[in-house]
């Protein structure tokens, strides 16, 4: 009997086995398919990451030449208002010659 047993025994562990190894290799193939899927969904996303980062840097750069236009524009009145009062100045000074 002992010989009957270990038999039955083993067939068990053998049955189990295979259970096993034929839930691990149906694991592995799922898990694959799951990392091919998260890998395009991962590219995706990455994509869309850089898309949105090529958008940020040219409204950067936009508005950093907005920005130095509108201090040359700046820089141009106050050149003009600065050469406004030296125009104003010198006919008060000479108006003022006159007067004198």
């Amino acid at each position: 009997m002992g010989i009957k047993e270990n038999e039955e025994q083993d067939r068990e562990f053998q049955k189990n086995l295979k259970d096993t190894i034929r839930r691990v290799e149906e694991n592995e193939t799922r898990l694959i398919a799951e990392n091919e899927e998260l890998k395009k969904e991962l590219a995706k996303y990455q994509k869309q990451l850089e898309e949105g980062l090529s958008k940020v840097e040219k409204e950067k750069d936009n508005r950093k030449d907005l920005v130095n236009k509108e201090e040359e524009r700046v820089q141009d009145v106050i050149k003009k208002e600065v050469h406004a009062w030296r125009v104003q100045d010198q006919k008060d000074n000479d108006n003022f010659q006159e007067v004198i």
